[in-house]
């Protein structure tokens, strides 16, 4: 009895994950037909806003400032 339990339970976890990655993929950016034209006549595509390297550079400089570091204990 314990064996089918666990095996059905098993089975539905199985079955349950699997709804979920197909969902999750199902909903990913796909490429348009527009954006395929693009690739097609100026050879790239840009799918997401470009960085803004200067926001970048503050945040970068900001995680260094702020951060502490723990010193070694090993020397």
């Amino acid at each position: 009895m314990i064996p089918f339990v666990t095996g059905t339970l098993a089975a539905a976890a199985a079955f349950l994950l699997t709804r979920r990655y197909l969902a999750a993929r199902a909903t990913r950016t796909r490429l348009s037909d527009d954006a395929i034209r693009d690739i097609e006549t100026r050879g790239r595509v840009e799918l997401d806003e470009p960085l803004d390297l200067r926001e970048v550079e503050q945040e970068e400089r900001r995680f260094w400032e702020e951060e502490t570091w723990d010193e070694s204990e090993e020397w």
